[in-house]
C-alpha cells in the first residue's frame, strides 16, 4: 500500500464518527439508567415500585416487549438523537425534548415533587414560605442557607419549571449525582448527611421510607413544581419507534381502566395522595 492510501485510509477512520462504533440495530432497544431496576424489570417480578409495576404491566400487555438494557441517560439521548431505534424507561417530558423525540401517553403518574429535609433540623423559617406553605424559591431558600448542600441527578429533568428554578441555585450549593445506582446512591447521599436536602416524588420517598424507616424527614411542596408530573416512554423518531409507541399507547389506553395500573402509581401514597392520582388517570382516561 502506497503511502498516500495509508493517509487516507488513517484519515477516513479519524474521521468517522463516535456512534459509527454503536451496532446498528432494526428493532427497537429499552433502555434505563439504573441497575437495581433493570434486573427487577428483566426479572419480571413486581416490587411495589411504582415505576417497575407500571412498566411490567405494559410489557404484559405488549408480550414481546425487548429486555431492557442498562445505558446512561447522556449516552441513550446521544443515541437517539443518531436516529437508532431506542426507548427510554420513565423520562419527564419537557419542551426540548418533545421537539426532538417521541413520547408515549404517561406511564407513571405522581404527586409534584417536594423538597425533604432531615427531621433533626430546623424548621424551615416562614419568611421561605408562601401561604399554602409552599417554599417560595428554591434560590432563595438557597441563599438563606448558604452553606448548606442540595442533591440534583445529573442529566435529570423535573419538567421545564423545576428544571428552570434548579438552574438559578448556585453550582458550589449542588452535589451532583451520576451512577448506574441511581436511587440507591442519590438518596444515601442525603441520607448520610452529605446533603441537607433533596428533590423526590412522594411515591419515591414513601418507597424508601418503608425500606429505611431509620431515616427521618419533614418535606414541603414547591410553588415552582406542577401538582402532578407524569413519566412516559421517550423514544427516538423513527418508523420502528413509532409502531412501538402506537403499540405502548394502546396498551395504556386499557391499562388506566385496570384496577392494578392505578394502585401500581399509588400504593406507598396516604390515603388523601392516593386519591389525587387515582383522580389524574381517571382524567387521562377521558382524553380521546
Amino acid at each position: 500500500m502506497t503511502l498516500s492510501r495509508c493517509w487516507l485510509l488513517f484519515v477516513l477512520i479519524g474521521a468517522a464518527p463516535v456512534w459509527a462504533n454503536t451496532p446498528a440495530t432494526s428493532t427497537v432497544e429499552l433502555h434505563h439508567y439504573d441497575t437495581e431496576t433493570i434486573a427487577r424489570l428483566n426479572g419480571g417480578g413486581t416490587d411495589g415500585s411504582a415505576d417497575i409495576d407500571t412498566n411490567l404491566l405494559i410489557f404484559k400487555a405488549l408480550g414481546d416487549a425487548p429486555a431492557v438494557r442498562e445505558m446512561p441517560i447522556a449516552r441513550t439521548d446521544h443515541m437517539m438523537e443518531q436516529g437508532l431505534p431506542i426507548c427510554s424507561l420513565n423520562r419527564v417530558k419537557n419542551k426540548s425534548r418533545d421537539a426532538k423525540f417521541l413520547f408515549s401517553l404517561p406511564v407513571n403518574f405522581y404527586l409534584g415533587y417536594q423538597l425533604y429535609q432531615h427531621a433533626n433540623a430546623a424548621p424551615l423559617p416562614a419568611s421561605l414560605l408562601n401561604r399554602k406553605n409552599q417554599i417560595s424559591s428554591l434560590k432563595q431558600l438557597m441563599q438563606h442557607y448558604p452553606r448548606n448542600q442540595i442533591v440534583i441527578p445529573k442529566t435529570y429533568s423535573f419538567g421545564d419549571a423545576l428544571d428552570q428554578a434548579v438552574a438559578e441555585i448556585p453550582p458550589r450549593q449542588i452535589t451532583a449525582i451520576s451512577t448506574s445506582h441511581y436511587y440507591q446512591q442519590f438518596i444515601a447521599m442525603f441520607e448520610t448527611g452529605r446533603a441537607d436536602f433533596i428533590l423526590l416524588y412522594p411515591t419515591e420517598m414513601q418507597a424508601y421510607l418503608k425500606m429505611t424507616p431509620e431515616l427521618q424527614v419533614r418535606h414541603y411542596p414547591l410553588a415552582q413544581a406542577p401538582q402532578f408530573t407524569t413519566g412516559h416512554l421517550m423514544c427516538a423518531d423513527t418508523k420502528q419507534t413509532r409502531e412501538f409507541v402506537r403499540r405502548v399507547d394502546t396498551a395504556l389506553r386499557k391499562l388506566y381502566r385496570d384496577p392494578l395500573f392505578v394502585e401500581a402509581n399509588s400504593r406507598t401514597l396516604a390515603a388523601s395522595e392516593a386519591a389525587q392520582i387515582r383522580q389524574a388517570i381517571r382524567a387521562q382516561a377521558a382524553v380521546k
